[in-house]
C-alpha cells in the first residue's frame, strides 16, 4: 500500500513538473532590455477592436528602441523587397514618441505629450509555447481605446518576416509585476454598495443619428473633492455581452485631477458596431484619499496605481 501511494505520489509531481516546465517563464522588463530593433510577431486585443484593424491591414510593425527615451515605431502593408531598408526607414521617422520605465516594470509610451499606451513589460526566458528567449511581452491599454492589448515583440534578425498574426495567448504576468485585469467584472446586480450617496455616475450618452451615432461614457465628478482615480465598468456588442473594467487614473496618466462637476468623456464607436451599450462606475478615489465603491474593485484600482507618486494628483 504504501509503495502504490509512492508511486501514485511521485507520477502527480512528474505531472506538475511537466506543466510548470512548459508554462513560458519571464521577468520584468529592466532599461537594458528595452534596446535594438523588434518586431511585432503576435497580438491580441481584448475588449477593443481598434488595434486589430489596423493590425490587420499594416501587418509588417517595426518597432526600435534607443536608449535611454527614444520609441520609434513603422508599420507597412508589405515587406520592402530588400529588408535592409527597415533601418534606414526607422532612422528618417519622427523621434516624436518616449518612453519610460519604472522600477515595477511599469510601461510608458508618449507621442509628444500625450500617453499613447501604459501597461506592464516582460521579457521571455524560455523558448516554448511560441515564445523565444528575449522575447518582449507588452501588456496593457492604449489611451481612448477600450480593452486590453497584449504584443510580442522579437527581436528583429534583419530578414523578411511573415508579418504580425493576432492569435497570440496573452502574455504571462512577469514575476513581481503587478496583473492588469482581464477577466470579466461581475455582473450590475452586484454594483457596489454607496458609502451614503454616489459622489460619482456614469451616463452613456449618443451623438448623432441613426447608425452613424457616436456612443460615448461620461463620468462626473459629483463630490466637493477632486476625483483622483475610477473604474468604468461597461459592456456593449464589441464585448459581446462581457462585462470589463476600464481604468482611469490622473496619476498613470498624468492627468489634473477633475474637479466638482467636472466630467471626463471617453468614445466608444459609432452605434451600429457599439450596439447596446451599459456602465456604470464601481469604484473611485479621492484626492483627499477618500474612497468609494466595491472592495474588490477599489483593490484593483490600487493595483493599477501602483507606487505612482505623479503630483498632478
Amino acid at each position: 500500500m504504501v509503495t502504490r501511494l509512492a508511486l501514485f505520489l511521485f507520477f502527480m509531481f512528474a505531472l506538475s513538473a511537466r506543466g510548470l516546465a512548459e508554462a513560458p517563464s519571464s521577468r520584468p522588463c529592466r532599461a537594458s532590455d528595452l534596446t535594438g530593433i523588434y518586431v511585432l510577431a503576435q497580438y491580441k486585443e481584448v475588449g477593443g477592436q481598434g488595434f486589430s484593424r489596423s493590425a490587420s491591414h499594416w501587418r509588417y510593425r517595426f518597432l526600435e528602441l534607443t536608449p535611454p527615451a527614444i520609441w520609434v515605431e513603422h508599420s507597412m502593408n508589405r515587406m520592402p523587397p530588400n529588408p535592409a531598408l527597415i533601418e534606414k526607414m526607422l532612422a528618417n521617422d519622427p523621434k516624436d514618441r518616449s518612453y519610460a520605465l519604472d522600477a515595477s516594470a511599469r510601461l510608458v509610451v508618449k507621442h509628444g505629450d500625450q500617453i499613447s499606451f501604459v501597461g506592464h513589460c516582460a521579457v521571455s526566458l524560455s523558448g516554448k509555447n511560441g515564445f523565444q528567449a528575449n522575447d518582449l511581452i507588452l501588456s496593457g491599454q492604449l489611451t481612448n481605446n477600450p480593452g486590453e492589448l497584449h504584443e510580442l515583440f522579437r527581436r528583429w534578425n534583419g530578414q523578411p518576416y511573415q508579418g504580425a498574426a493576432a492569435d497570440f495567448d496573452p502574455a504571462p504576468q512577469a514575476a513581481g509585476a503587478p496583473a492588469l485585469d482581464s477577466q470579466a467584472p461581475v455582473a450590475p446586480a452586484d454594483k457596489p454598495v454607496a458609502n451614503g450617496p454616489a459622489p460619482i455616475k456614469a451616463d452613456v450618452v449618443t451623438v448623432g443619428q441613426n447608425a452613424a451615432a457616436e456612443v460615448s461614457v461620461v463620468v462626473t465628478n459629483l463630490n466637493r473633492v477632486p476625483l483622483s482615480a475610477f473604474m468604468v465598468v461597461y459592456r456593449n456588442g464589441v464585448t459581446a455581452g462581457v462585462w470589463r473594467d476600464a481604468f482611469v487614473d490622473a496619476c498613470v496618466d498624468h492627468h489634473a485631477a477633475w474637479q466638482p462637476n467636472q466630467q471626463w468623456r471617453r468614445g466608444f464607436g459609432m452605434l451600429v458596431t457599439v450596439r447596446q451599450m451599459e456602465a456604470y462606475v464601481g469604484a473611485a478615489i479621492f484626492a483627499d484619499g477618500s474612497e468609494w465603491g466595491d472592495a474588490k474593485r477599489l483593490a484593483k484600482l490600487k493595483q493599477h496605481r501602483g507606487s505612482c507618486q505623479w503630483p498632478g494628483t
